[in-house]
């Protein structure tokens, strides 16, 4: 099963958890994790406030030094059909997956935006709103 690396509305305790990772035969907590790399930095959508992360690796501070931090989340082992229907609902709203090294362990997906959604339309946003019909496709 996928290894996915999740850092907002999937974690443990959040609202999107249950849907996607509350049936242990789809889904399987590992462990809380920090990804290795500080090159990434996570904002929040005006609408609905939910997190989404960016690159930050060609953002330079005045000194020439990145500017990004490391995020904190989790690492799930998750049913292909469980990645599938979140990789598509990510997609939808212009995320992509992309693998990434965590604590030398672990090699999991995390889904990142190449820009920022700050442009995006209350409608573009909703779809993540409705999850009941993007976690009974597929």
């Amino acid at each position: 099963m996928p290894l996915m690396f999740v850092y907002g509305t999937l974690k443990r305790g959040e609202r999107l958890n249950p849907y996607y990772f509350g049936d242990s035969a789809l889904a399987t907590f590992i462990a809380p994790v920090s990804t290795d790399e500080a090159i990434y930095e996570m904002r929040t959508v005006p609408y609905g406030g939910f997190p989404y992360v960016i690159h930050t690796r060609d953002i330079v501070d005045q000194d020439g030094e990145v500017v990004g931090s490391s995020i904190a989340g989790e690492v799930w082992s998750v049913h292909e059909r469980v990645f599938n229907v979140l990789q598509a609902m990510e997609e939808a709203v212009g995320y992509h997956a992309e693998q990434i090294n965590i604590g030398r362990k672990y090699v999991a997906s995390i889904f990142v935006l190449d820009h920022d959604v700050n442009g995006h339309t209350q409608e573009h946003i909703s779809i993540y709103e409705n999850t009941k019909y993007w976690s009974t496709q597929g």
